[in-house]
C-alpha cells in the first residue's frame, strides 16, 4: 500500500480504486463541483436577470398603453367643443344667408374659430409627436452565455471584460 492508498493489485481484479481522499483529489472533486455550481448559478442569475427584463418591459407597455389612452379621451374631448364650434359658426353663417342679411357679421367669429382650430390642431399633434417618441422599445433580452452572440473576452485588448471567478 503506497501513501495509505491500495493499489489495483491490492484492490483484486476489476475492481477499481476506492475513492482516495487524499487533499489532491479533493481539489479536483471540489474544482468540478464548483464549475457546476457556478455554470447552475450563472444559469439562474441569467434566467432571473431575463426574467426582470421582460417584466419590466412589460409593465412600461401597459403604461404606456394607458397614456395612450388617456391621451385619446382628452384629445377628443378637446376636439369635441373646437367641431361644435365650427358647427355653430356655419350654422349661423347659413342662417344669416337664408334670412338675407348676408354673412359679413359672422367673419370675424369664423376667423376665430379658425385661429383657435388651427392652434388647437398645432399643439395637440405636437403633444402626439412628443409622446409617441417615448414609447418603450423592443424588448432586448440579455443573451444566454452558450448563444454565439454572448459577449467573449478576446485577448483582452479592454474591449470586453474578462471572465470573473466567483
Amino acid at each position: 500500500m503506497a501513501a495509505g492508498r491500495p493499489t489495483p493489485e491490492e484492490n483484486g481484479p476489476g475492481l477499481r480504486d476506492p475513492a482516495p481522499w487524499d487533499p489532491d483529489t479533493w481539489d479536483d472533486w471540489s474544482r468540478r463541483d464548483r464549475d457546476r455550481r457556478e455554470r447552475a448559478a450563472l444559469e439562474l442569475d441569467v434566467r432571473a436577470r431575463r426574467a426582470a427584463a421582460g417584466l419590466e418591459h412589460e409593465n412600461a407597455r401597459m403604461s404606456f398603453q394607458r397614456a395612450v389612452r388617456l391621451r385619446m379621451l382628452a384629445t377628443a374631448l378637446v376636439a369635441l367643443p373646437v367641431a361644435a364650434s365650427w358647427v355653430t359658426v356655419l350654422a349661423a353663417r347659413d342662417a344669416a344667408i337664408a334670412s338675407g342679411t348676408g354673412d359679413r357679421s359672422f367673419a370675424p367669429a369664423a376667423f376665430f374659430v379658425l385661429v383657435v382650430s388651427v392652434a388647437v390642431v398645432w399643439f395637440g399633434l405636437r403633444a402626439w409627436v412628443t409622446f409617441l417618441r417615448r414609447r418603450p422599445g423592443p424588448l432586448v433580452l440579455p443573451e444566454l452565455p452558450d448563444s454565439p452572440a454572448a459577449r467573449r473576452h478576446g485577448s483582452f485588448d479592454g474591449t470586453q471584460e474578462p471572465p470573473r471567478r466567483w
